[in-house]
């Protein structure tokens, strides 16, 4: 060693001799990980420097973790106290000595403000990491069980360790109720308490949350989230009505493991679809559990019901209609029938107007309004207007009764108003029809621009109209009148202008009842159709729109075919009563007794989560009734007799209806993309060249590649935290068996490498490890692109071996997402995340 080093040594003796006691010290003192008392300032994603005389060189700030931390003059316990600092101040780091670190205003202040108990500090600036997995260490706050509509009872984090209870609104006593996930940046093991951080990095930026117990929620430490698979539908076997089939279904999520390898009924629907793509969400992964079936363990925020009657939990249909309307407001419909008069109606305007034995239509809806807990406090306003041909005078408008202007009726009103409807339809079936050509169309156009008109006089309540009927329009018939013919994008302005979507929308229902043939006959039945789905689908586009949304609801529910019947008597029935089920599903409430069809229903169940999402709440899943349904804490105050929103532990059976979905950081994602980058055209490679590049982009060098123990796998979680698929050969290969077919020095086959090295690798399995490699490189390329790759694995052997079972691979198709705003990387916390399926890792 040259003289100048060696005295430089020696001259540094003393303080090593200090520091080694000082280190062992502050080690010996610290009881937080993530503080600053033993943070290794030397590590891998340690932001800062400390020399061997404490001096620390850093210029991210750290927070204060402890409310009121002393101040103190000297880096020692009982030293004098300068003063306190508050929880959450940031400081700058100057030395540290022992468990205590010198602190300054910032780092450009001349003076130092006092020293600070290490623990009291955040050095952490990524969160803490799970020693089993590997992963980030994340929390899910616990929502405390509340009623819909009321706030829920605060969890709050505290501004310290040791503190019990806080002072809201102080400092650190941070009320966690819209907190859906957080990252634990340190925690106190002597306390059992973590502190939860906003985001990734605890920068500037950062919010630190406060300290929690572990009881406070759930520890999420896997990097799985599950979602139930995009194109999940029932088909004849799962659907409870027939036209369920081809419908979205939702995933079950059980309340017991018990329950769901029974098979039992589902308590708790989770919807799947293209939607989990557009949001940084998953159901958290919290273990898997081994058995036949296997099992997923995993969180769901959701809402529920107890056993007793809930009418005033929104229902999916309508939450169109009451939007904006508080669940305990009175719910203010305007219904009104827009009917075609013409000859060929007379038998459906008769079950309308009902008689001796069968109630109308007026009738049946006063005894729902009575009766149906549905309906129970709809103020329902009732009015009904005719359209019949051009040929048959004014303009094909008929009689009718439009809605006044007595936008507050009183009960008494409402109820004679409904009447009033009643006489109108019972004179209206006694007419007779007007006489002249009988075609099958209609002036449909020139009567919906009528029945808005009827129905205009009050804002503020919501609209729905009914169109009963059984032709279409034709502009070309207009024109031989030498009348100006309308278009659908007419009917949408007159449907959507002059109403505004927030407090009186307007949603269309198309009724078309059977008719007898005749020329034309079939083309005018296909119009009216036709007609009604681009209109009811224009004013669906128009409400998700001003919601800032997707549609609530599939076009389909407000456009249907009525089918003949030989009975008159039961076509007019299922007439009255598909027009009160439908006043029922958009203008009414959804009570307990409807919910497992609601749960059955994909399209009714993302239109309730979509509602309360857009109310603020994380909301996947929906609590059914049942043994186990509600995990409410405070029956006392109403759960189990009315909604309630609460985070609940469920499990799903391990099969191809849930799709488990890897949480990658963007800079995990980049470096597996690197590391796969230069694997192109493997099949032209040698079999030793081809093991060198393996060796080279996988961790471990190819120096000492024949002496390391372990896996491939294990190297890459261990050594970089990159998640490798479960099944991968990735896990039944280490670095002396690729060292042995690459002929690297003392590679002699007699180590002991990972199972399978001894016999050494063939070079069928070589090369097909390396296409196996360069198809995952494809895979990530496309994920990359912001595509979604379609692949397909085969369980055959060709190297005539199942020991390293290489899955032949490959990618079949590669496609868009099927909306803009989709994607598998999103923003989480501050941090660009990527939600990738398990099956795309290499």
């Amino acid at each position: 060693m040259p003289k100048r080093g060696l005295l430089g040594l020696l001259a540094l003796l003393p303080l090593l001799l200090l520091a080694l006691p000082a280190a062992a010290a502050a080690a010996a003192a610290a009881a937080v990980r993530g503080g600053c008392a033993s943070h290794d300032f030397a590590a891998a994603d340690a932001v800062g420097h400390i020399d061997i005389a404490g001096q620390i060189t850093r210029r991210l700030a750290a927070p204060v973790i402890r409310a009121d931390a002393p101040l103190l003059a000297a880096p020692r316990a009982g030293a004098r106290q300068l003063g306190t600092l508050r929880f959450g101040q940031r400081v700058a780091l100057h030395r540290r000595q022992g468990a205590f670190v010198e602190v300054k205003a910032d780092q450009r202040a001349a003076g130092s403000l006092g020293w600070v108990h290490g623990d009291d500090l955040l050095c952490r600036v990524q969160p803490l990491v799970s020693r089993t997995t590997g992963a980030d260490r994340r929390f899910l706050p616990r929502r405390p069980a509340h009623l819909l509509g009321s706030a829920p009872e605060p969890l709050h984090a505290m501004p310290s360790a040791a503190h019990r209870r806080c002072e809201p609104g102080s400092p650190g006593c941070t009320d966690l109720a819209d907190v859906a996930v957080a990252y634990v940046h340190a925690a106190d093991p002597a306390r059992g308490r973590l502190l939860l951080v906003d985001r990734f990095l605890a920068d500037e930026a950062a919010q630190i949350l406060g300290w929690v117990s572990l009881s406070d929620g759930l520890l999420w430490e896997t990097r799985l989230g599950l979602r139930p698979r995009e194109d999940l539908v029932h088909d004849a076997a799962s659907a409870p009505r027939p036209d369920l089939v081809g419908r979205p279904r939702p995933l079950c999520v059980h309340a017991t493991p018990e329950a769901a390898r029974r098979g039992e009924p589902c308590t708790l629907p989770v919807l799947g679809g293209a939607r989990w793509f557009r949001t940084p969400l998953r159901m958290p992964v919290l273990r898997h559990i081994a058995g036949e079936p296997a099992l997923w363990e995993v969180a769901v925020p959701a809402v529920g019901v107890g056993p007793g009657v809930a009418v005033d939990l929104p229902g999916a249909p309508g939450a169109i209609l009451g939007a904006r309307q508080p669940a305990d407001a009175p719910r203010r419909l305007d219904i009104f029938l827009l009917i075609d008069g013409t000859a060929g109606m007379a038998p459906h305007l008769a079950a309308l107007a009902g008689g001796p034995g069968r109630p109308g239509l007026a009738a049946a809806l006063a005894a729902a309004l009575a009766s149906d807990p549905r309906l129970a406090g709809t103020e329902v306003r009732l009015g009904f207007r005719v359209y019949r041909r051009a040929a048959d005078g004014a303009g094909g408008i008929g009689e009718g009764l439009a809605l006044d202007g007595n936008c507050a009726p009183s009960a008494a009103e409402r109820e004679a108003g409904i009447a009033a409807v009643g006489d109108g339809l019972r004179r209206l079936a006694e007419q007779r029809p007007p006489r002249g050509p009988r075609s099958p169309w209609t002036n449909l156009f020139m009567g919906l621009y009528q029945a808005v008109d009827d129905m205009s006089a009050c804002a503020g309540r919501a609209k729905l109209l009914f169109v009963i009927g059984d032709g279409g329009y034709s502009a070309a018939e207009q024109a031989e009148r030498g009348a100006l013919g309308l278009a659908v994008e007419d009917v949408l302005a007159f449907l959507t202008l002059d109403f505004d979507p927030a407090v009186e929308p307007v949603l269309p229902v198309f009724l078309q009842v059977p008719s007898p043939a005749g020329a034309g006959a079939a083309a005018a039945r296909s119009a009216f159709i036709a007609q009604g789905r681009a209109i009811a689908g224009g004013v669906l586009d128009h409400l998700a729109a001003a919601r800032g949304g997707a549609p609530m609801i599939d076009t389909g529910r407000l456009v249907a075919a009525l089918p003949p019947g030989a009975d008159p008597a039961a076509t007019g029935a299922a007439l009255v009563a598909r027009i009160l089920g439908a006043v029922r599903d958009f203008g009414g409430r959804t009570t307990v007794a409807d919910l497992p069809d609601l749960a059955a229903d994909g399209p009714a169940l993302a239109a309730l989560a979509e509602r309360l999402v857009q109310e603020g709440r994380q909301v996947p899943g929906l609590i059914l009734p049942g043994p186990a349904a509600a995990p409410c804490a405070r029956p006392d105050a109403g759960c189990h007799a009315r909604p309630f929103a609460a985070t609940a532990t469920g499990y799903v059976l391990d099969d191809a209806d849930a799709v488990a979905d890897v949480w990658l950081s963007y800079d995990a994602f980049s470096e597996w993309r690197a590391r796969l980058a230069p694997f192109r055209d493997t099949a032209a490679r040698s079999v030793p060249g081809l093991a060198r590049l393996i060796l080279r982009q996988m961790p471990g060098a190819e120096r000492g590649a024949a002496d390391a123990a372990g896996t491939l796998a294990e190297r890459l979680e261990r050594g970089r935290g990159l998640p490798v698929a479960p099944g991968s050969p990735l896990r039944r290969i280490g670095p002396a068996a690729l060292a042995r077919a690459a002929g690297l020095e003392g590679a002699d086959g007699d180590g002991d490498g990972a199972e399978g090295d001894a016999a050494g690798l063939s070079p069928c399995e070589l090369t097909l490890l390396g296409h196996w490699l360069e198809t995952r490189r494809e895979i990530i390329d496309t994920v990359f692109a912001g595509r979604i790759p379609e692949i397909r694995e085969r369980a055959e052997q060709p190297c005539g071996s199942a020991r390293l079972a290489v899955p032949l691979t490959e990618i079949t198709r590669s496609r868009a997402f099927p909306a803009a705003g989709m994607d598998f990387k999103h923003v989480l916390g501050g941090q660009t995340v990527y939600w990738i399926p398990e099956a795309y890792l290499p």
